[in-house]
């Protein structure tokens, strides 16, 4: 097992290897030692059974407000301006209050998912109305827009795509 870390703003990495189990531990090395230890299993179980979904995002919708210049929910156009050091916030291109923005902004960013939503599902027959959003970002390289929407899942949940990537189930709740 291989962990990177940063200590005093350096990048580090620290393996160890994990060996065969005895009574309620497992033996354990890290690389440049020549001694063996005893991990208990619950630690060394965490480490043998990671995989992708445990370190799944689960609010994915966490974008820095700084980072936005537009927000789209379906048809309705939010757009943020700054100039001179002031902020202005527009709907469908007329003036917006700041406050309402950020209320609203911050209800998103805090939606979380609860479940990992599995390519091999199958679709169940859920009907409802699909939200998209979309932000239009002023900062980031690799993406200038990111999209995400939320489909019928089931009746208790939405997936959730971002790019097309379908990855969270979110309660409609």
């Amino acid at each position: 097992v291989t962990v990177n870390y940063t200590e005093d703003e350096k990048a580090k990495t620290f393996t160890f290897h994990i060996g065969d189990k005895k009574d309620d531990s497992y033996y354990f090395t890290f690389d440049g030692s020549k001694q063996v230890c005893l991990l208990s299993s619950e630690t060394a179980e965490y480490f043998l059974n990671i995989n992708n979904k445990t370190f799944l995002l689960t609010n994915p919708l966490n974008i820095a407000v700084s980072s936005v210049d537009k927000l789209q929910i379906d048809s309705t156009i939010f757009t943020i301006t700054r100039k001179d050091n002031k902020t202005t916030y527009a709907k469908d291109g007329k003036d917006y209050d700041e406050t309402k923005f950020n209320n609203l902004f911050d209800t998103i960013k805090g939606i979380t998912s609860e479940k990992t939503y599995v390519e091999s599902d199958t679709e169940k027959d859920a009907k409802g109305k699909t939200l998209t959003l979309t932000y239009t970002l002023n900062n980031n390289k690799a993406y200038s827009t990111i999209t995400f929407k939320f489909a019928p899942y089931d009746k208790d949940y939405y997936s959730l795509s971002i790019n097309g990537t379908k990855k969270w189930l979110v309660n409609k709740i």
